[in-house]
């Protein structure tokens, strides 16, 4: 008996044995912590006698964000992705001189260099979106060499680098199905706040006044623009209508269907006539693969009419104007000014039909070498992304921005076949695969009339399409069969 019990003490005693501090423990450093919280709180004590609170605000919130991102790349990622759609920075005192998208860029990159072990190889397996990422910062350097103005081409090759680590960086973080869709959601909230401060900016008088329609602005300088604000609504619109059939919760499936409410709402305020455009493109392409086609289909409808027959008569007559517009026959300033602009851009793509004037020339090219004598120069975009394409990056930046469009659908397709092979078409994947094809369509749609080719659009469609394909490959492998699959409309 004896035995037994000193043997059963010696057991819990390798079982548990006893803890030993190396060095202090923290709390022996009381003394010292102390004195540093002492001469941290008087350093901002004195600050504050100097420094307005907002300043203090702004970079406290700096300092959460940042702390974040150095806890969790993928959490990082989300932040800079809401960070680049929002601009808080731009309404946030504090916030504007730390520059805010490079210093996230840069602390991104460094937490994933010393987290290697959260990161996947980003060419194993070489997404086709990684090759046209890649041929577009080739285009747009190459840009930079021939522009007229080397400097405005300059600053588009580093907002498309910017976009582009974004890009690597969630197709490195994006590993699994519940990341792809935290992607997405970050996407659709920030759309969905674009739609409410277009709603709060147009009831509070924060408007452009185009004749007699007050037309709604956006909450910062990127989406200020009522069209540019249309294009990014009418982007997320797509995402958020097909989240709430991926969504597995009834409060995720009750957000997306308030930001699809707002996103319609704001655009609508936008007075956007390539907003209107992009909805009913949405509208008829969503039929054909929509889950419960013919309520949908009714519930659309009904939404629809409510809102063009609440809409003030400048409205109507905005978008009533759109054939007017299109075959020429308008006298609407706007109308008239697109006209002249495509038409520089019709002489810019046949006279530079390579490499174009430069990305970001176009402005400056026209009205220094494409305003006739006696006219007033007009400082003016391109009013199109296709004429912003031609004229600016000639028949390279054509060859690989569509080349990018290209693997974008083609990604989503495979998707959509190889999840057919796991039986998995009711997975949020599969839903969600729709919602990135149809943004993509609302881009192209808008860019009928808005030049938005240097926005974070497609940058951020061809990170989810790559990263949801690469997921989806890992599950089912290389030789699934997907032969039997129909992809074409969701049963």
């Amino acid at each position: 008996m004896r035995i037994a019990e000193e043997r059963e003490q010696s057991l819990d005693a390798v079982a548990a044995p006893e803890q030993v501090w190396v060095g202090k423990p923290w709390y022996a450093h009381s003394s010292l912590l102390t004195f540093g919280v002492m001469v941290l709180a008087v350093a901002l004590g004195f600050a504050a006698l100097v420094v307005p609170w907002q300043a203090f605000l702004g970079l406290g919130l700096a300092a959460l964000v940042l702390a974040a991102v150095v806890r969790s790349t993928y959490l990082g990622l989300l932040v800079a992705v809401w960070w680049m759609y929002i601009r808080p920075d731009e309404f946030v005192p504090g916030l504007s001189r730390l520059h805010m998208q490079k210093l996230l860029v840069l602390v991104i990159l460094a937490a994933l260099f010393m987290r290697r072990s959260e990161r996947m190889p980003v060419f194993k397996p070489v997404a086709p979106q990684t090759w046209a990422i890649l041929s577009i910062l080739g285009a747009a350097a190459l840009s930079v060499v021939f522009a007229v103005w080397k400097g405005g081409a300059f600053s588009i090759l580093d907002r498309l680098v910017r976009y582009s680590v974004y890009y690597f960086v969630a197709v490195m973080l994006l590993k699994t199905e519940g990341r792809v869709c935290g992607y997405i959601w970050t996407v659709v909230f920030a759309s969905a706040l674009l739609a409410f401060s277009a709603i709060h900016n147009y009831h509070t008088g924060d408007v452009v006044v185009s004749g007699e329609l007050q037309r709604a602005t956006g909450a910062n300088v990127l989406f200020q623009d009522p069209n540019d604000l249309a294009a990014a609504m009418a982007m997320g619109l797509p995402m958020a209508y097909f989240s709430i059939w991926a969504a597995r919760s009834r409060s995720g499936k009750l957000f997306a269907a308030i930001a699809v409410a707002a996103m319609l709402l704001g655009i609508v305020f936008t007075g956007s006539r390539s907003g209107a455009l992009s909805v009913a493109a949405l509208f008829l392409f969503t039929l054909f693969v929509t889950p419960r086609r013919s309520l949908m289909a009714l519930v659309g409808i009904v939404a629809l009419a409510v809102l063009w027959f609440s809409a003030s008569p400048e409205y109507k007559e905005r978008i009533l104007s759109i054939k007017q517009v299109v075959s020429g026959q308008s006298e609407d300033p706007s109308a008239t000014i697109r006209r002249m602009a495509w038409d520089a851009g019709r002489r810019m793509f046949f006279e530079h039909p390579f490499i174009g004037v430069g990305a970001g020339n176009f402005p400056n090219v026209w009205a220094t070498e494409y305003t006739d004598p006696g006219e007033k120069p007009l400082w003016k975009n391109a009013h199109s992304l296709y004429y912003q394409l031609a004229s600016e990056q000639g028949v390279v930046g054509i060859a690989v921005w569509g080349y990018l469009v290209l693997s974008i659908f083609w990604s989503n397709r495979k998707t959509r076949k190889l999840l057919c092979a796991l039986e998995s078409r009711s997975g949020p994947l599969y839903f969600l695969s729709y919602g990135v094809d149809l943004a993509l369509l609302s881009v192209l749609v808008s860019g009928v009339f808005v030049s938005i080719l240097y926005y974070p659009f497609m940058f951020t469609l061809a990170a989810i399409a790559a990263a949801m394909d690469r997921v989806v490959r890992a599950s089912v492998g290389e030789t699934g069969d997907t032969s039997a699959c129909a992809v074409s409309v969701v049963s």
